[in-house]
């Protein structure tokens, strides 16, 4: 919901719409991911290690959003910009592939 992602900045959660609705008109060519800290879940009873697993990102990581590709790296870096971000809501572009081979 969009009141989850205000802990990724007030802006996040505009962007992550506007994102959602460029995709559902088919604008991006693949996959947009993100804020990658919505995919991030604390476990019950292992509250006190989301501090350290968060002090051990690289500052801006859990707001950011993944891409596939330059075109929609480009797309989403407008989307950003009308919704008034500025060092919040970055992106990261990740070729696609399999990162590890696993046996049939």
């Amino acid at each position: 919901s969009a009141n989850s992602l205000d802990v990724f900045g007030q802006r996040c959660a505009k962007v992550k719409k506007m994102v959602d609705k460029a995709t559902e008109q088919g604008k991006f060519r693949g996959p947009v991911l993100g804020p990658i800290g919505f995919y991030c879940k604390i476990y019950p009873g292992k509250e006190e290690f989301a501090a350290l697993a968060e002090s051990a990102l690289p500052p801006g990581t859990l707001d950011r959003f993944v891409v596939c590709n330059d075109a929609d790296r480009k797309l989403f870096q407008k989307i950003r910009r009308e919704a008034g971000c500025h060092l919040d809501c970055g992106v990261f572009q990740q070729s696609p592939h399999a990162r590890y081979s696993i046996p049939d």
